[in-house]
């Protein structure tokens, strides 16, 4: 077996570098008044959009917020009939997938992961790239890691609406700290990353040049 200490781990390259934060709002949101939430995942099991909508439910409703979830599957129908049951068709809205989501992380005030297991979780990346604030459930593996232990978003027990609705109220109270979020993308960015693996593949490059992608 193994051992830990001799293995290496590289990050999915997430940030792509070609966030456009001046980017119009979607018809949709510029219809909405309030604080938006927004989501992004396909519509299954693993991502839990029926806590989201649970929670969301809890929200106080004098905040006016709006909750957006970008995506389609499976599960659609059954989403659609937990918002008619909750009462809440119009504060919660699924336009399905969307082939530029760009857009929608511009013009949004939080962006709310509740997923009980996640790889690495590259749409949290994405979120943190445009400067916006992340609550995350702490499932395995990957969003405690990217937000680094909560010091770049909020992490919440999985599975329990009441924290998720909780923390989602206090984050979008709160004033974003946008270059600190966007730094934070920048570890994931393609050149970081890219300069990872050629560090680890060919260490007598880093070596010889006086280089590390850790000094960038």
């Amino acid at each position: 077996m193994m051992k830990r200490g001799q293995f290496d781990v590289v990050n999915n390259p997430a940030a792509l570098g070609n966030v456009r934060p001046e980017l119009p709002p979607p018809e949709l949101l510029r219809t909405l008044d309030g604080p938006v939430f927004l989501t992004v995942g396909t519509l299954k099991e693993v991502k839990k959009h029926d806590l989201l909508i649970e929670a969301f439910a809890l929200v106080p409703k004098e905040l006016n917020a709006s909750l957006v979830i970008l995506g389609d599957g499976a599960l659609k129908e059954s989403l659609i009939s937990l918002v008619n049951k909750l009462g809440l068709v119009n504060k919660v809205f699924m336009p399905g997938f969307q082939g530029d989501t760009g857009p929608w992380y511009a013009n949004s005030d939080l962006f709310v992961l509740s997923s009980s297991y996640e790889g690495f979780g590259n749409v949290i990346v994405e979120a943190l790239e445009y400067g916006l604030p992340v609550v995350s459930t702490d499932c395995p593996v990957g969003p405690r890691e990217i937000l680094d232990n909560g010091r770049y978003g909020t992490l919440v027990e999985p599975d329990n609406a009441v924290s998720l609705a909780k923390a989602m109220v206090e984050k979008v109270a709160e004033k974003p700290q946008r270059s600190l979020l966007r730094s934070r993308a920048n570890d994931f960015s393609i050149f970081k990353i890219s300069n990872r693996y050629l560090d680890l593949c060919f260490p007598e490059r880093s070596i010889s040049a006086g280089y590390t992608s850790e000094k960038k």
